[in-house]
């Protein structure tokens, strides 16, 4: 009897939870770190024009970089950790590169604002 009971109360939390997910939603799929090997970080919702939305975009990129990277205080071997600073730095400079274009871009009229650009900053690791 307690375990019919049990399964009675959990359907409506199971079937009151699906419209959510099938609501538009975003569902983001998470990998374990060191095992993202790229990601896009999107603009299209920031205005490059204004220096605020130049720093958030960093913000965004800075965790990417330490997410590809596997950039974190734990206590792994020295190399390992070498490495990730390699690709750390690396990475950040070819985000910095691609945020300058994207501002630039931006600012001299050449893409009247980041909506419907082609807006993202593909950080990798190399």
């Amino acid at each position: 009897m307690n375990r019919t009971i049990c399964y009675l109360a959990a359907v409506p939390i199971i079937f009151g939870a699906m419209p959510a997910m099938a609501g538009g939603e975003p569902i983001v799929a998470t990998a374990p770190r060191g095992q993202v090997y790229s990601m896009s970080v999107s603009y299209a919702d920031l205005n490059l024009a204004e220096q605020g939305g130049v720093d958030r975009l960093m913000k965004r990129v800075t965790y990417a970089a330490e997410v590809v990277c596997d950039v974190s205080p734990d206590l792994r071997p020295l190399t390992q950790k070498q490495e990730s600073s390699r690709c750390y730095r690396g990475a950040m400079a070819r985000a910095e590169n691609d945020i300058n274009i994207a501002v630039a871009n931006v600012r001299d009229g050449t893409v009247v604002a980041s909506r419907g650009s082609s807006s993202a900053i593909r950080i990798a690791r190399r």
